[in-house]
């Protein structure tokens, strides 16, 4: 449950941030921010249930090294999409490709969850 709360979350967090760079001022995009640390927290508290609910004891350090290089990974993907999308200095259209690109992957990882749910 808190894997689609924190899907669903980030989805219309990321539309909202789209919306709010183009049309409203910085304190929409502070706003818009905030909203999006409560995806995120439900997003990390669903991936950790997850991962000591299906490691056994004996491999759950194991599993949380894994967990836990796969975000390192993340991060540096996310390092390089951000600089495809901003191509230079910080601009408007970088950010709202950035925009985009995220609110795609988060659209692809909702479809994913809700599909990996029914064909249990």
């Amino acid at each position: 449950m808190a894997g689609a709360v924190g899907g669903v979350g980030d989805v219309v967090g990321r539309l909202g941030r789209v919306d709010a760079a183009r049309h409203h001022g910085v304190a929409a995009l502070v706003a818009v921010a905030a909203v999006l640390g409560v995806p995120n927290g439900f997003s990390n508290i669903g991936n950790q249930s997850t991962l000591y609910r299906q490691a056994s004891a004996r491999d759950a350090g194991i599993a949380a090294g894994l967990f836990r290089t796969s975000q390192y990974v993340g991060a540096n993907i996310a390092a390089a999409v951000i600089e495809l999308c901003f191509a230079g200095p910080a601009s408007d259209p970088g950010l709202h490709r950035l925009g985009g690109v995220v609110v795609g992957i988060s659209a692809v990882l909702l479809v994913g969850l809700v599909v990996g749910r029914q064909s249990r």
